[in-house]
């Protein structure tokens, strides 16, 4: 059995038995809480669909949402949120993608843990509220150097836990969520690396190293 350091174990529960890697981020919700306080709720609706997060650089605003300590693969519950890169010049934009860009980096930190497990550039499927943000999508592809897809079903995650219960009790097969158009990744290796670079920096003083 596949194990990967900082992942949990998961016991499938379809007739097939054994076991899922599953990794946890805390907190992304809160995440945008915390933009929302920042700008008001309006100007962050008004914002996500507008947000690109193309023009991402190592140097822009990132947030470790780190509001409920870390997650896997880190494991950190004295870990805390930091906002690092902003100062009184950085806009509503600015401050949303940064919290983006957190959520994105978070995700990237799963997949490196379990990259042995993994299929090499692999599609990821997006779902749930935050996956109608466009700019998360962008981001998610950019800084795990993975295509990805954005469910079309609202409760994708609900839909999977439905086929894995279907084939546990052999019942007629559920179709998996359907998913648009693949999103590939937009920046080359170099950039990518200086990206994680920066942001392994955040994670270091977030966790007051």
């Amino acid at each position: 059995m596949a194990r990967a350091p900082g992942l949990l174990l998961s016991a499938r529960a379809d007739r097939d038995g054994g076991f899922y890697l599953e990794g946890t981020v805390h907190a992304a919700g809160a995440a945008l809480d915390a933009v929302a306080g920042w700008t008001g709720r309006r100007t962050l609706r008004r914002l996500m669909p507008r947000v690109s997060g193309s023009e991402l650089v190592p140097e822009s605003p990132l947030l470790v949402p780190a509001f409920a300590g870390l997650g896997a693969p880190h494991w950190d519950d004295a870990a805390r949120p930091v906002l690092l890169g902003a100062s009184g010049s950085t806009g509503p934009e600015e401050l949303l993608e940064a919290a983006l860009a957190g959520i994105a980096h978070r995700v990237a930190d799963i997949l490196e843990a379990g990259r042995r497990t993994l299929r090499p550039n692999g599609p990821l499927l997006l779902s749930g509220p935050l996956a109608s943000i466009p700019a998360l999508a962008r981001l998610q592809a950019d800084v795990a150097s993975r295509p990805v897809r954005l469910a079309l079903e609202s409760e994708a995650t609900l839909l999977g836990i439905a086929r894995i219960a279907a084939r546990a009790g052999d019942l007629h097969a559920i179709p998996p969520a359907s998913a648009g158009r693949l999103i590939r990744p937009s920046i080359g290796d170099e950039k990518r690396e200086r990206l994680r670079r920066a942001w392994k920096r955040a994670l270091r003083a977030s966790r007051g190293r």
